[in-house]
């Protein structure tokens, strides 16, 4: 139960941060067709806030992961519908390194599970 608590923390906190991203860019957006393209981000953001409130059993290190992965694209593309290209491409390209680092380091991965209370051992431990 603490691990679905976890992840669902993780999904409002994630799916929070790029609402409010894309919010601040729709404040500073120069013309309404700019505003008009941002705002559609909003139900992208929903849709994937629902699509992962389904699967809030799985292991927190993976699921924290998984949204980030999910989120990232929807910030991307409104950074780059805002203008600012460069910033757009540095988080297409440095923030997925992110995600797989909380996958793919074992203490990392190990210590995110222990904060949310995860009961099992993921299967890379278990092979070593």
């Amino acid at each position: 139960m603490i691990t679905v608590k976890f992840n669902l923390g993780v999904t409002t906190v994630i799916a929070v941060v790029t609402v409010v991203t894309v919010g601040q860019l729709v404040a500073d957006a120069s013309n309404q067709e700019i505003r008009v393209a941002l705002l559609l981000c909003i139900p992208f953001a929903a849709a994937v806030m629902v699509w992962r409130a389904q699967n809030l059993s799985q292991e927190p290190a993976v699921f924290a992961a998984v949204t980030y992965l999910a989120f990232l694209p929807i910030q991307v593309i409104a950074v780059a519908i805002a203008g600012d290209y460069t910033r757009a491409a540095i988080g297409a390209v440095v923030s997925p390194i992110l995600a797989a680092f909380l996958v793919g380091d074992p203490r990392t991965r190990r210590w995110l599970n222990q904060k949310a209370r995860y009961p099992g051992n993921n299967q890379r431990d278990a092979q070593k």
